[in-house]
């Protein structure tokens, strides 16, 4: 029995085996004919909608009316914008109406507004992001503004006695090295060289190539040939040549070289058809008279302008370019005959009087001028120069009266007059000139020269503004603040004053009001308008009282361009308009101790104190001052007081250090016991009940039951690890650290005093290899630190120590620790002055970092110089508090009352320089 089954019906007519798996018919010996095919209506399928057969082979249809078709267009995705649209036209074939064009119109007008609205809002944020960039890199001018001030008052001997530049390089410098002539290149040269006469004799000789005895007579004999031939000697024939004889008297030819001559004829050809299709154009004629200039034909140039002249009697430019190039003794005669032909133009009378060389003559030229020419002010100035002060007045009014318009004019007379012609004059011009400021700014500068009271200056701009007003004639602000630098310029401050006072507000709005006013009083300060940018705050701040960043501001500007009595006077101000700002009060008594004023500085905070008696801030900076002056009894009052009173954290951490520096470690630990009870999770008071055990007692075991407690208080944090290697260190269990340490990076490897204290650890250990890879580690995570930069650095041998550094700077221009580094390279190639350099630029990164200030003062006790006073100096005056060294130091309770010159010689002397 067959085991397949048949499929039950017949195959159809048109049915091929295996055509669903791709197979076709063939044909074989036993078949009679081919395989059957399928016979479909549409093998193809059906034709997509505007399909044209035979396209693909280039045919095309004869009309697409014949077609049926319609032009397509582009609408997929691609060419579609969220905003705009598609990028193709949808109604291609609409006619634009008018009602269209309204509409886009009222669309332009709508996208006009809402960019204008933009506006503000953009150059606000553009400004701001210059400000932060001029603080993070302040231009070269405002660096050294303080300095430019003071070279107003250097003398010209001193200026005479600076020694000029000297070049200190140390690179190897390269000189012009020449080496002897080839015997070779001279014997070759004996037998080309032809002579005649006495110098034929002497070379008719044989010379042997070997002999160089007579090869350096030889040579000797060529030079001195060389020299005759220049000085025309030899057997009386000339020398010269004379193609290039006016080249070697130094007379210069047209450079016609660099023009081709098919170039010049086809310019030449141009402007001769330009000149006759258009005769009377002067331009023409000019041009073709440049062409010949330029081909070295003055004549033929001059004979082109004498016919554009006579073409074109009535333009004065070619008058003038025919004057230029005539010859000295026709130029007058031409300019008298172009005066003759335009005797209006202002360019004939100036250019005539500018060939004269007498003033005389010149001023009978300007004033035979002014009789043809009386409306022109440029005339009137030009004659007015050449007259004395009662000339120059007599002209001057009577170029009013012809060009009473003219501001110059009215000015110009104003400053010849006494002061009640004066007064009366500029009077009469405002009446005049109904829509100038700058006569106005005048008469407020003629009475501030005369000495008159502020209120009368005020008034003439009062008065300005009105008038103005009146004529409808604004003037922007931006205009006026530019007549308040001039002003100041010309030493009318009370003018500059007045103009800032009462036009600052000219068409601000009032939210506008401080950051445009911070943004003038910026720039100012950059034109060196000290004057225009004090007012500018000072009417800031008085119209802007309880703005904390005006006031701010303008602290600054009065510390870098002011006197300690205006920064004074100015933060009184701020304390009587905002005295619940703590902030105001303690810059006040800061800016008095600095000056020396402690009596006064005392006063300032306690009555700071009895104004905010709850003010944490204020209690701190008056322990802060006792601490100073060392009056330990007024201290711990301060501190019991604001402790019960206020009891925040920090007074909480005063008291406990100030128990520890009178010895009183036992209250100390009550004092802790009683501020982690109210501030278990504090983690700064479990450091320091950790550090007053282990060096305070140096009791290890209770240290370490302390940490205990804190790592349950407050979690594993990074500092609480670093502590407890610490402790390990301290036993010179290195394993144990090394190993807390590692789970501390693999816990916090953002945190950068892990990878510091790791390498601290490897550097005691003495595994430089370790440390080394350690820093590199570190700065795949931190690119931007400084500390581990400065460490990598002293990673490396001593050769590569300054290809280290390179790096280091370009990561870190800014960070102060990089750059400390980088000066103690220098101090170990002795490079002296170099270091000096790098050590003062440390210190102004951030000035209240101690730990430049300490290297830079152990570097300079080191060279036994007196710069190490004034590092000291400075350093007292800033105060720092922070570093380090310097904070490690200034925790210890011996140095607790020790002020900052006494700190500073504590820091300097346990620092140690990197090896």
């Amino acid at each position: 029995m067959n085991s397949k089954k048949k499929i039950a019906g017949t195959a159809p007519e048109w049915y091929v085996p295996g055509l669903c798996r791709g197979a076709t018919g063939f044909i074989t010996r036993s078949d009679i004919g081919p395989a059957r095919q399928i016979q479909l209506d549409n093998p193809f399928g059906i034709a997509p909608a505007g399909y044209i057969a035979g396209a693909g082979r280039g045919a095309t249809a004869f009309s697409k009316e014949e077609t049926g078709q319609v032009e397509r267009r582009d609408y997929s995705d691609s060419q579609f914008d969220k905003w705009n649209g598609y990028a193709e036209n949808l109604f291609p074939k609409t006619a634009y109406e008018e009602d269209d064009e309204q509409a886009d119109k009222e669309y332009d007008k709508v996208d006009r507004y809402m960019d204008e609205r933009r506006s503000v809002a953009r150059e606000r944020r553009l400004k701001q992001e210059m400000e932060r960039a001029r603080k993070a890199k302040p231009p070269v001018s405002s660096i050294f503004a303080s300095c430019k001030k003071e070279l107003a008052k250097v003398k010209l001997e001193e200026w005479e006695s600076i020694p000029e530049a000297v070049s200190h390089s140390t690179k190897r410098k390269k000189y012009n090295r020449t080496m002897p002539v080839p015997d070779k290149i001279l014997e070759d040269a004996l037998k080309d060289v032809q002579y005649s006469t006495s110098v034929a004799e002497t070379f008719s000789q044989s010379v042997l190539p070997g002999s160089l005895t007579e090869l350096s007579v030889a040579k000797g004999q060529i030079l001195n040939m060389k020299l005759g031939q220049a000085e025309d000697s030899v057997t009386g024939q000339s020398v010269v040549n004379k193609s290039s004889y006016l080249e070697d008297l130094g007379i210069s030819r047209p450079e016609t070289a660099q023009f081709d001559v098919s170039d010049l004829k086809k310019a030449r050809l141009l402007m001769r058809s330009v000149i006759t299709t258009k005769p009377n154009d002067s331009a023409g004629w000019i041009a073709a008279a440049r062409i010949e200039e330029m081909d070295g034909k003055l004549r033929e140039a001059r004979n082109i302008l004498e016919q554009g002249c006579e073409m074109c009697p009535e333009a004065d430019d070619i008058w003038l370019e025919a004057a230029r190039l005539a010859p000295p003794d026709q130029t007058k005669s031409i300019l008298a005959k172009a005066i003759s032909r335009q005797p209006n133009s202002v360019k004939l009378w100036l250019a005539a009087a500018d060939k004269e060389a007498d003033p005389l003559i010149k001023s009978k030229i300007l004033r035979r001028s002014l009789e043809y020419i009386p409306s022109s002010p440029i005339l009137w100035k030009e004659a007015v120069k050449l007259e004395g002060p009662d000339e120059a007045r007599e002209l001057l009014r009577k170029a009013v009266e012809c060009v009473p318009f003219s501001v110059d004019m009215w000015i110009a007379l104003a400053k010849l007059e006494d002061y009640e012609e004066a007064r009366a004059v500029l009077n009469k011009a405002v009446n005049v000139v109904k829509n100038d400021h700058t006569l106005w700014v005048h008469a407020a500068m003629l009475e501030e020269a005369q000495g008159q009271p502020i209120k009368q200056i005020d008034n003439k701009i009062v008065w300005c503004l009105k008038h103005l007003e009146k004529a409808k004639a604004p003037v922007s602000r931006e205009t006026w603040l530019n007549e308040a630098v001039k002003a100041e310029q010309t030493g009318s401050v009370l003018t500059c004053k007045a103009i800032v006072k009462y036009t600052m507000e000219l068409g601000l709005d009032s939210d506008d009001f401080k950051s445009r006013w911070l943004e003038n009083a910026a720039e100012a300060t950059n034109r060196f308008a000290i004057e225009t940018a004090r007012t500018l705050y000072h009417e800031a701040c008085e119209r802007l009282p309880k703005e904390e960043e005006v006031w701010m501001k303008a602290f600054e500007f009065e510390k870098q361009n002011g006197t300690p009595k205006e920064l004074l006077d100015l933060m009184e101000e701020a304390l009587n308009s905002n005295k619940e700002r703590t902030l105001f009060w303690l810059i006040y008594a800061k800016q008095l101790w600095v000056q020396g004023e402690e009596e006064k500085c005392r006063e300032v905070l306690e009555k700071a104190k009895s104004e905010n008696p709850d003010k944490e801030d204020v209690v701190l900076a008056l322990i802060k001052f006792e601490k100073h002056v060392k009056n330990k009894n007024k201290v711990i009052e301060l501190v019991k007081e604001g402790r019960e009173k206020i009891g925040s954290l920090k007074l909480w951490k005063e008291s406990i250090m100030i128990e520890q520096a009178l010895g009183n470690i036992d209250q100390a630990r009550k004092f802790i016991d009683e501020a982690v009870e109210k501030y278990p999770q504090s983690l700064g008071l479990w450091r320091m009940s950790i550090r007053l055990e282990s060096e305070e007692n140096n009791d290890l075991p209770k240290a370490r039951a302390l940490l205990e407690r804190a790592f349950k208080a407050c979690g594993e944090r990074a500092r609480l690890m670093i502590a407890d290697a610490d402790l390990d260190m301290k036993e010179e269990r290195y394993t144990k650290a090394r190993t807390t340490l590692q789970e501390a990076r693999d816990r916090f490897p953002d945190s950068e005093e892990v990878w510091l204290e790791s390498i601290r650890l490897e550097r005691l250990a003495k595994n430089e290899k370790i440390a080394a890879f350690l820093c590199a580690s570190g700065l795949q995570r931190h690119q931007k630190s400084g500390r581990l930069w400065a460490e990598a650095i002293f990673a490396e041998p001593v050769h590569g120590r300054k290809k280290k550094s390179m790096e280091a700077f370009t990561v870190c221009d800014q960070d102060e620790t990089v750059v400390v580094a980088i000066a103690c390279v220098f101090m170990a190639e002795l490079k002296v002055e170099k270091a000096r350099k790098w050590f003062s630029r440390g210190t102004g990164y951030e000035p209240l970092n101690g730990d430049p200030w300490a290297y830079y003062y152990k570097f300079e006790k080191s060279m036994n110089t007196d710069e190490a006073n004034k590092v000291m100096n400075k350093c007292a005056a800033v105060q720092p508090n922070k570093g380090i060294h310097w904070k490690a130091v200034a925790r210890r309770s011996e140095n607790w009352f020790l002020n900052t010159t006494e700190m500073l010689e504590k820091v300097s002397k346990e620092i140690e320089f990197p090896k």
